[in-house]
């Protein structure tokens, strides 16, 4: 596996001190979501929980519905990456909707950062492999947001409401 390259756009009235290199953007599928939301209004509302927006895929172009709805963001490398998160149903239960990151290389398994890997993470490093936050289930342990909810008929148009309380 390999590591992340960050790369930008040369400023020559800059010093390298002063050029930050602390995003990458990042293609996401967003995986798990009830068909009503495969939309781009939905992406707008689950982009901020993955970073700054950049680009939505629309998921309906040549006239079919895609398994998934992929969010184009800048993601900040000093946190970690998320999981998803529980999509909060009235008169259903929770869903997982999962997040996958597109040609992501090498990260920490132990605290999902993309800046170093298990072995020279300060703290998972010495806990066992079962342990680790990131085991490859994409279920997270600490990223359930409460502030998605489901409103609407399921015959009518749903709405995905993100709300930043």
């Amino acid at each position: 596996m390999g590591h992340t390259l960050v790369l930008r756009k040369w400023n020559s009235s800059k010093a390298l001190e002063e050029i930050d290199f602390s995003f990458s953007p990042f293609w996401v599928q967003v995986h798990g979501l009830p068909l009503g939301f495969l939309n781009m209004k939905s992406g707008e509302k689950i982009a901020p929980l993955l970073g700054e927006l950049i680009r939505i895929e629309d998921p309906t172009k040549e006239g079919r519905i895609a398994k998934c709805l992929r969010i184009r963001v800048w993601h900040n490398l000093d946190n970690p990456l998320k999981k998803g998160f529980n999509l909060k149903r009235p008169n259903d239960e929770d869903l997982w909707v999962k997040f996958q990151y597109e040609r992501l290389l090498d990260f920490c398994y132990g605290c999902g950062k993309i800046s170093h890997t298990v072995p020279e993470c300060k703290l998972f490093r010495d806990v066992e492999r079962g342990k680790w936050s990131y085991d490859g289930s994409n279920q997270s342990t600490n990223f359930f947001p409460e502030n998605c909810k489901f409103s609407g008929s399921t015959t009518g148009n749903p709405q995905l409401s993100v709300n930043d309380e």
